[in-house]
């Protein structure tokens, strides 16, 4: 038999019809079976030995060179002819035995179930590990990205994974490291835990299974310097502003110093960390989407007596990891919450994000009536039919607002509601 299998194979290399064989490897070990066609590529010259293999009546021309061919008929001419061989004995003899979906799958399992075994003997005793092996093992978060790099490639994937443990042994850090030197220091390698890398992918899903739970309404890149910085890891200090007015109290010379010049200044995420804000609950802070309306206020605001200036926070069109995180500090420190923006699908999802995170803040100028008064009939946006059904799907106190943005059809901007801000801010702080 061996000597025939073998001749059988000889004879498809010769003819250049090995893939032949592995087109039929891959559909018997997905059925379970022989029966069915497949389909593979061919010149004329293959072509003609696939017929005078199997007869003309058992190949098919599809198209482009792809001929179909029955496996059936190719195991019964198989047999017939000089080789007298079947199809199965001949796939394994070439590439090894064939292991149908049951078993394939009884196999997989196995391997998937040692790996995650040998994950776990790097620290059988730490409670926090033993939870993160169970989540690979779930469909949460951690289980599906590790279950898709697993299919790809299972030996990279534990090597990620054993990084992840090695830092979920260190975390929380009692004093913040820069993430780059923290993986240096772990693994070597200071991208380890970059967002191209399946470690800082896997990392980021398991402090927000056990630390903290994802912000909303952040970009992508700002959601990751929240979630490590809550472990005490920094992607930097640097990258993530936010552009802040009038903060006094905090004793921090330099922002002493910009509250005192009468402007608006870009304060990093380093400096936000390291602030301490004294309990003021008779503050109130008031958050801006826009730039340009920031600048404008901020300006404005010099004919009030510094002591007397409210708190100026701009997000610049996007909730930063910095805004977020003063804003925390503030509200912790009792200030009051004022959120103003555009009404366009953005600026209401900021307003949605910080509703749901601070409960007692107050909407400023986001009604129905402020919309009307912002509203441009000759301005050339519309709204899309996606921010539509969005806008119809706001249910809080931003309904009415979403729903006239709907009738009307048209975004409307902050900066066309500038003199009543101001107005706003010198009735309250005068």
């Amino acid at each position: 038999m061996n000597n025939a299998v073998d001749n059988a194979v000889a004879q498809l290399r010769n003819l250049r019809l090995l893939h032949l064989l592995d087109a039929a490897r891959e559909h018997i070990e997905k059925r379970s079976n022989t029966r069915g066609s497949i389909s593979i590529i061919c010149d004329e010259a293959q072509k003609q030995e696939l017929i005078n293999l199997v007869g003309y009546r058992n190949v098919k021309y599809i198209k482009d060179g792809k001929l179909q061919i029955s496996l059936e008929k190719l195991d019964e001419k198989l047999e017939e002819s000089f080789l007298q061989v079947r199809l199965l004995h001949v796939i394994e003899a070439y590439s090894g035995p064939i292991l149908m979906r049951k078993d394939k799958k009884l196999q997989e399992e196995e391997a998937w179930t040692k790996g995650l075994k040998r994950v776990l003997e790097m620290a059988p005793n730490d409670g926090r590990v033993q939870n993160w092996i169970e989540a690979l093992n779930s469909d949460g978060l951690s289980g599906r990205r590790y279950r898709r790099a697993y299919n790809k490639d299972s030996e990279a994937a534990e090597r990620a994974a054993r990084m992840v443990v090695a830092a979920i042994k260190k975390l929380p850090l009692q004093k913040p490291e820069l993430l780059a030197l923290f993986a240096a220091h772990l693994t070597g390698n200071p991208h380890a835990f970059d967002t191209n890398q399946l470690a800082g992918r896997l990392l980021l899903a398991v402090i927000e299974e056990q630390f903290c739970k994802a912000p909303s309404d952040l970009s992508h890149a700002e959601i990751r310097i929240v979630l490590l910085g809550s472990v005490g890891l920094e992607v930097d200090g640097l990258s993530s502003t936010v552009l802040v007015a009038y903060l006094t109290g905090t004793k921090h010379p330099v922002l002493e110093v910009m509250a005192s010049d009468d402007m608006g200044w870009p304060v990093p995420l380093h400096v936000i960390r390291t602030l301490s804000v004294p309990f003021q609950p008779q503050k109130r802070v008031f958050v801006l989407e826009n730039p340009q309306a920031f600048e404008y206020l901020t300006h404005s605001l010099i004919t009030i007596k510094r002591e007397k200036r409210p708190v100026l926070l701009c997000t610049g069109g996007f909730l930063s990891a910095s805004a977020l995180i003063l804003l925390d500090r503030l509200n912790d420190a009792g200030f009051s919450i004022y959120y103003g923006g555009d009404f366009d699908k953005n600026g209401l999802a900021i307003a949605q994000g910080l509703m749901a995170r601070y409960k007692n803040i107050v909407l400023w100028r986001m009604s129905p009536s402020d919309y009307k008064l912002a509203y441009d009939p000759n301005i050339e946006s519309v709204l899309s039919i996606d921010d539509k059904v969005w806008l119809n799907n706001v249910s809080n106190d931003l309904a009415e607002t979403a729903n006239e943005m709907i009738v009307f059809g048209k975004p409307a901007y902050q900066e066309r509601l500038s003199e009543l801000l101001l107005n706003d801010l010198l009735e309250l702080n005068s």
